[in-house]
């Protein structure tokens, strides 16, 4: 190792604690020393009917107090939890979501660090695109348990590309309680997994299916859990980021059934074709399908599509081939501005109606599948790019059309 090499290795540690230093301070800060954290609890953008930090407190209220009542909307394996091992007060709480987020960032580093790439990876950038995240950030003062979800999803990932399989496998089954739609990751954590350590499918398969079942049997809750049926079946139209809730809100009810099977289905289609396209990497599949779930699903937030973005950090190769990055986050910081705006002019002020929210929402959701349609194309010309093989004399004409390079 040379002293050039050495003096940088040392500096990126140095920055890699300044990261962490500054976006544990900085939640710290705004949980503990301001009243974020009560402004953001029921923002539409960051919170859902099953991820709100009201749900779950009163969730665990009623299961401490009222254990024969139903319980709220949010994940009965979270209440349990809270119930449980962490004391019922704002700063065991508080510190729990800083712990999270910080999880979060070490899991992500460790995926990205094993991702044969075979390109450098900045360290202190990939932990920043999370702990430094506003979307992450919000998440995070909000208490929504979107963050809880994140650090789940990221574990997963974490686990399966270091090629712990059966640990994977288990936490997914769990995961799949709190977040239903982990459920379509499971073919990409399968062969992830399988790349680095050979197994079968089957087995995968079969442990995941009994974490779930097992939690289900532990928890005392049918498989068919009120969270799921309440993600699946669209029950609470509340509004959110999201484009389910005002569409559901204005169709007549013997369509109801068949456009709840659309969107659904919407989501399910992507699943397949990608991992035939990008079977070679299926980390790539990852990627792409946390994108789509955080815009599409059924009760989106903002803190989902935060975990998006800091995935695409472990993908220097993809990030390099944007076409558009300026353009998205220009459009992001926008709607940033105008969902909260529109939001209160409909219900605070009365100056305006649900299209104007609804409105704001079908740009973020434009701007966010536009997002994703450029990291898919980022990902194929990276992959053409890679299959060409290093450029010969005469061939850089042809490497210029395969990948579309300018």
């Amino acid at each position: 190792m040379t002293s050039r090499t050495l003096i940088s290795d040392v500096s990126q540690r140095h920055k890699l604690v300044l990261v962490v230093a500054t976006g544990i301070l900085l939640r710290v800060y705004l949980l503990f020393g301001t009243s974020a954290h009560i402004l953001l609890r029921d923002r539409p953008e960051l919170s859902t009917p099953q991820t709100s930090h009201r749900s779950l407190k009163e969730g665990v209220f009623q299961r401490i107090n009222l254990p024969l009542t139903p319980g709220s909307a949010n994940s009965e394996l979270y209440v349990a939890i809270f119930s449980h091992l962490i004391p019922f007060n704002h700063w065991s709480w508080a510190l729990t979501w800083i712990a999270a987020d910080l999880g979060t960032s070490i899991a992500l580093l460790s995926f990205a660090n094993s991702l044969s790439t075979g390109a450098s990876l900045n360290d202190p950038a990939i932990v920043a695109s999370y702990l430094l995240n506003p979307y992450s950030i919000a998440a995070c003062i909000a208490q929504a348990t979107t963050s809880l979800d994140n650090l789940c999803i990221v574990f997963i990932a974490a686990l399966a590309v270091r090629g712990h399989r059966l640990a994977s496998m288990i936490t997914l089954g769990l995961t799949a309680h709190v977040s239903p739609y982990v459920i379509l990751l499971l073919p990409s954590f399968v062969l992830i997994a399988k790349t680095r350590r050979p197994g079968s499918w089957l087995s995968s398969v079969l442990v995941s299916c009994a974490a779930y079942a097992g939690a289900s049997y532990a928890l005392r809750i049918p498989l068919w859990t009120r969270l799921l049926d309440l993600q699946v079946n669209l029950k609470d139209l509340t509004p959110n980021s999201g484009m389910w809730w005002y569409f559901f809100t204005e169709i007549f009810d013997h369509f109801r059934t068949f456009f709840l099977c659309v969107f659904q289905l919407h989501i399910l289609a992507y699943v397949l074709p990608l991992q035939i396209r990008l079977k070679s990497d299926p980390s790539l599949v990852v990627l792409v399908m946390l994108g789509t779930i955080a815009t599409w699903r059924s009760y989106p937030s903002l803190g989902d599509l935060g975990l998006g973005m800091s995935l695409l950090s472990c993908f220097p190769n993809v990030v390099s081939d944007l076409r558009h990055p300026l353009f998205t986050a220009s459009v992001y910081l926008y709607t940033a501005i105008l969902l909260p705006l529109l939001h209160a002019l409909w219900l605070l002020t009365g100056t305006g109606n649900a299209n104007f929210f609804y409105a704001a929402t079908m740009v973020h959701g434009l701007n966010s599948s536009l997002a994703i349609v450029d990291i898919v194309g980022a990902v194929f010309r990276s992959s053409l790019r890679k299959a060409a093989g290093p450029v010969r004399p005469g061939r850089e004409r042809y490497i210029v059309q395969l990948t579309g390079a300018q």
